[in-house]
């Protein structure tokens, strides 16, 4: 008796799986086609890629990548990367939806070129410096592109990023190590970064590490930096690392930002800062001129 149940729930279980993999198999062509549409929706250009993604489906459906590319070379930004698996989830897959999960990414090379030599435009006058405001509309399109793109979980392997200046100076980061949990609006995500950094113009090189928190709820970013170091190797006065910690919120719709604590120590240094800046992107780009009110109180030992 024993033996007749337990081959009637083997029977079960391999009908059952066999009824599964059937029918993810059968959703193999549309998986392939939604990714395709998925990213040149979000991103508003393609995924060129040097061969046919595969297909698993356990424990969980997904693609595996191959070496790939997105952007033109001569483009303000351009992508590629040497391997790639995305996970999506199995139930919104039979809905007819792609969500995607997890995504890993191996030797990902990412190039930002700027163009500000060719495209700056007139000094604006004083009485514009405040961000023009954002219509509700716009908003609410970038906010559903940027939760598309979202995943669970981010880990980038062997990475390397080049940011070019268009007066021939350039930083990369080179060695990436990228994880990010939990990258979903109103949840806490969590970052860990290393990666080796080298400049030109001026000169220098050295090792940043990185371990942070935010959440985005709304258009209100809090960010809660833990732990960033910067340990330098060649090119600086010092050899002894600089370590930048603290927390604060930052509005996306209005640019002001609340800045709770930050602490910068390093060689025969320690400076905290606090306070708010009504607009902080018009506060960077001019400092003098800049509209709204700013209250930002610094403190130095050394």
């Amino acid at each position: 008796m024993v033996r007749k149940i337990l081959l009637g729930i083997v029977a079960l279980l391999i009908l059952a799986g066999a009824g599964t993999y059937m029918l993810i198999k059968t959703k193999g062509d549309v998986l392939l086609q939604k990714f395709s549409a998925y990213v040149e929706e979000t991103t508003g250009a393609p995924l060129l890629m040097d061969e046919l993604p595969t297909l698993t489906f356990f424990p969980q459906p997904g693609l595996n990548l191959g070496r790939a590319s997105w952007g033109r070379e001569e483009s303000a930004l351009s992508v590629r990367f040497e391997r790639a698996s995305v996970r999506v989830s199995a139930k919104s897959l039979l809905r007819g939806k792609l969500d995607i999960t997890d995504m890993e990414v191996d030797g990902l090379a990412v190039v930002s070129r700027s163009a500000a030599a060719k495209t700056a435009p007139a000094a604006a006058p004083a009485s514009s410096a405040a961000p023009a405001p954002v219509s509700d509309k716009n908003e609410a399109k970038d906010a559903a592109r940027l939760e598309a793109v979202l995943t669970n979980a981010l880990t980038v392997r062997d990475g390397h990023v080049s940011l070019l200046r268009s007066d021939g100076a350039s930083t990369e980061f080179s060695h990436v190590d990228l994880n990010l949990k939990n990258v979903r609006p109103g949840a806490d995500t969590g970052l860990t970064l290393k990666a080796d950094i080298r400049g030109l113009g001026p000169d220098f090189s050295g090792v940043l590490e990185l371990t942070a928190g935010a959440a985005l709820s709304d258009s209100n970013l809090t960010v809660s930096l833990r732990k960033a170091v910067f340990t330098p190797t060649a090119g600086l006065p010092f050899d002894t690392p600089l370590s930048l910690s603290g927390d604060g919120n930052y509005q996306l719709r209005n640019g002001s930002l609340t800045l709770r604590s930050l602490t910068l120590s390093g060689p025969d240094l320690h400076v905290t800062a606090s306070g708010d800046a009504a607009a902080l992107p018009a506060l960077l780009r001019d400092p003098l001129h800049a509209a709204g009110p700013a209250s930002l109180e610094f403190s130095a030992k050394g």
